[in-house]
């Protein structure tokens, strides 16, 4: 059993630990240490990182694998609402110029939530086959 020091925990880490009757045990070492957003990239209230600038239309697969490929998956509807609502402060480009692919689901097989478009609470559903859109990928910090 290793022993683990106060000044061996980076700042900023999220630990979870679970008390085994005698006493506390570390569940997840160093996976949840907080990472910084690289450039081109912005925070989101020290939990998300947002693309700056949209990238290119493409397809919703295309879009879902350039994500993963990048390490990260489409922004939900959520975070690009927040995102956006900071997008003055965080430099974030062209919320509000066209609806953007986000990874949430719609009520209807086949179909995705669309995000931005005259404002940034301005959202809809379209079908996630056929049509391309330009999107932002994030991931948490």
């Amino acid at each position: 059993m290793d022993t683990l020091r106060a000044n061996e925990i980076p700042a900023d880490a999220i630990l979870y630990v679970v008390f085994d009757g005698t006493r506390f045990q570390l569940l997840n070492g160093d996976q949840h240490v907080r990472r910084t957003c690289p450039s081109g990239w912005s925070s989101i209230g020290g939990q998300i990182c947002i693309e700056t600038a949209e990238r290119a239309a493409a397809s919703f697969e295309q879009a879902i694998l350039t994500c993963a490929d990048a390490g990260a998956r489409l922004c939900s509807w959520g975070e690009f609402v927040a995102g956006c609502q900071q997008r003055s402060e965080l430099g974030l480009a062209n919320m509000t110029n066209n609806l953007e692919w986000t990874g949430n689901t719609a009520n209807e097989d086949n179909f995705v939530r669309v995000a931005g478009g005259a404002d940034c609470h301005q959202a809809g559903t379209t079908a996630s086959i056929g049509p391309t859109r330009t999107y932002r990928c994030c991931y948490p910090q």
